[in-house]
């Protein structure tokens, strides 16, 4: 099989009962059927599509977290301070511009930075955890092992971690608080 955009040959595993067998322990025990369909879907195209995700809609920072995605969290916080320096910049360069009242400047940059915030991630979701856990299955990262071994490899590499979701969610509500009584 050949990817259509580089043209270059890839080798495309068969998507039989002991690879159905690898997702389902890389998966972890929560919504797995929800997620191994997607991903089968993807082994069986040789690409992945954007599709929508509502956790990572409303939760992202926790659901990265959940799906121990740890440099995506991190990747992600990088990407929020990005976007409110860059709606600050944009919001200042266009009252200096046009001399507009800033009074609705910021907020608009700062709304339109927030959709992005919440919806690039709910549309790739899938696509960047697919990523992230078939590169755990590739069997040349445990060519020793055996079926067994190689299963119980993956459910401690994948599955997921509501300790630091649950951390984060506790720290955002406690943020929520103080904002709302500072108001």
């Amino acid at each position: 099989m050949f990817c259509t955009r580089s043209g270059k040959a890839h080798v495309q595993e068969a998507v039989g009962p002991e690879r159905e067998r690898l997702w389902r322990a890389v998966i972890g025990p929560h919504h797995t059927e929800a997620y191994l369909d997607t991903f089968l879907a993807f082994e069986r195209a040789g690409r992945t599509w954007a599709r929508w995700h509502w956790p990572a809609f409303w939760a992202t920072l926790c659901w990265l977290l959940y799906r121990r995605l740890w440099w995506a969290a991190v990747g992600y916080l990088l990407l929020i301070l990005l976007a409110l320096l860059g709606a600050g910049f944009v919001a200042g360069f266009v009252v200096a511009l046009t001399g507009t009242d800033p009074g609705w400047v910021l907020p608009l940059t700062i709304g339109l930075s927030a959709a992005l915030l919440f919806v690039w991630p709910a549309r790739w979701a899938h696509a960047v955890l697919y990523a992230h856990y078939r590169r755990h299955l590739d069997p040349s990262v445990q060519p020793f092992m055996d079926m067994d071994s190689r299963v119980a490899h993956l459910a401690e590499l994948g599955g997921t971690r509501a300790a630091p979701a649950a951390v984060v969610a506790v720290a955002g509500l406690v943020v929520l608080a103080f904002v709302l009584a500072q108001a």
